[in-house]
């Protein structure tokens, strides 16, 4: 695992973070973009990080839709009227070799590349923090050696370029990903 947050600003309201159980087997890795920016998207993102660690311990479950559904009903009842978050969450386990995630209205899809071969996983649901109770859908995904499997927030496809064209509306990610030399170690990934 390994991970990169590069605010736009001095302070944002995008994170990353992870909860290791005690056995290891499973590792719920979550990637956020809180609405606001600066400040306000800040303190929701610290704010919306230890309810996610709070319900992770509450619930004691390895089914992210039970943690993703404690998070949204305790930031209903916190979060200001027309903010949210955005929310990749799952479980990685390292028994099974799977990846069970949530998306609770995060636009920037997760991608796994297998043999250099990529694909967006697709899978959608209700940002949190506006409505409870939502029942949220959990996709999992059947990981094999050697797969890679990308999280990340708009940050990196929403940017326009000169053309006024949005990063997402290219294949310049998929291009990148698709050929990558073998054994690049994960923060060289990130670097790319």
């Amino acid at each position: 695992l390994a991970g990169k947050c590069l605010p736009a600003s001095e302070v944002g309201g995008d994170f990353f973070d992870y909860i290791i159980d005690e056995d290891n087997k499973n590792i719920g890795v979550a990637v956020a973009d809180v609405s606001g920016k600066r400040m306000q998207g800040a303190m929701n993102a610290v704010m919306t990080n230890g309810v996610l660690h709070m319900a992770a311990r509450e619930e004691n479950s390895q089914l992210p839709t039970d943690i993703i559904e404690k998070v949204n009903s305790i930031l209903s009842t916190r979060m200001k009227q027309d903010t949210n978050v955005t929310m990749i969450f799952g479980f990685l386990n390292s028994e099974d070799q799977t990846f069970n995630f949530v998306n609770a209205g995060h636009h920037a899809h997760p991608i796994l590349v297998r043999n250099g071969a990529v694909e967006k996983l697709d899978h959608y649901g209700f940002p949190l923090g506006m409505k409870h109770p939502i029942e949220y859908q959990a996709r999992k995904v059947q990981l094999q050696p050697g797969d890679l499997v990308v999280l990340m927030t708009d940050g990196i496809i929403e940017p326009i370029d000169e053309d006024g064209t949005m990063y997402a509306d290219t294949d310049k990610l998929e291009t990148l990903l698709s050929n990558l030399p073998n054994h690049v170690p994960l923060n060289g990934i990130i670097d790319q």
